[in-house]
């Protein structure tokens, strides 16, 4: 009996961690992966890469923009998990451009995700370039297709749009806004 209960115990705890996996994996950031989202993914097979999710199709055509955004939903909760914006839009043979991470949820394997603090975003990754913009500071990162932008309010010297900013003023703890790959090469 002790040996049927151990191994029923033993296949349980592999479960879990293979759920556990799963989950981790389904929010991992790489340069050329975001969960089972890659560059060579097409528009037509969204769907079933995200089975679990709602995936909607936003159609943004109007006077000032001809583009589309297709917003992937988690289905329980209905949460916002991504933005993506398709190369050539309302063509379903078209693969992602870029991806908005709109949830905490995403992160890269050095933890990199909205909410980062601007030193531990620093401490993994060189900073290519640090963009000045109206209301954020856009960073580019050396070597993966990552952006990600800081509100201004989290920068020490006051700075109008147009004025180079330093990583140096930029609050220790300031937090990444928002998050984006970018796919369009």
């Amino acid at each position: 009996m002790n040996r049927i209960q151990l191994l029923c115990g033993g296949v349980m705890v592999l479960a879990f961690l293979w759920s556990c996996q799963q989950q981790e994996s389904r929010y991992r950031i790489q340069n050329d992966q975001i969960g089972d989202l890659t560059p060579t993914t097409t528009v037509a097979e969204l769907s079933a890469v995200f089975s679990q999710d709602s995936v909607v199709d936003r159609n943004n055509s109007s006077q000032f923009s001809n583009r589309n955004e297709i917003v992937v939903y988690d289905k329980g909760s209905q949460r916002e998990l991504l933005r993506l914006h398709p190369k050539t839009s309302f063509d379903s043979t078209s693969t992602i451009a870029t991806v908005q991470v709109m949830d905490t949820l995403f992160k890269t394997p050095e933890g990199l995700g909205i909410g980062t603090a601007f030193e531990d975003l620093s401490a993994h990754y060189k900073i290519k370039r640090i963009e000045n913009t109206l209301g954020t500071a856009m960073i580019f990162l050396e070597g993966i297709p990552i952006y990600v932008d800081i509100d201004k309010s989290e920068i020490y010297e006051p700075t109008q749009m147009g004025v180079e900013i330093e990583a140096s003023q930029i609050k220790r703890r300031a937090k990444v806004k928002h998050l984006w790959l970018d796919w369009e090469d």
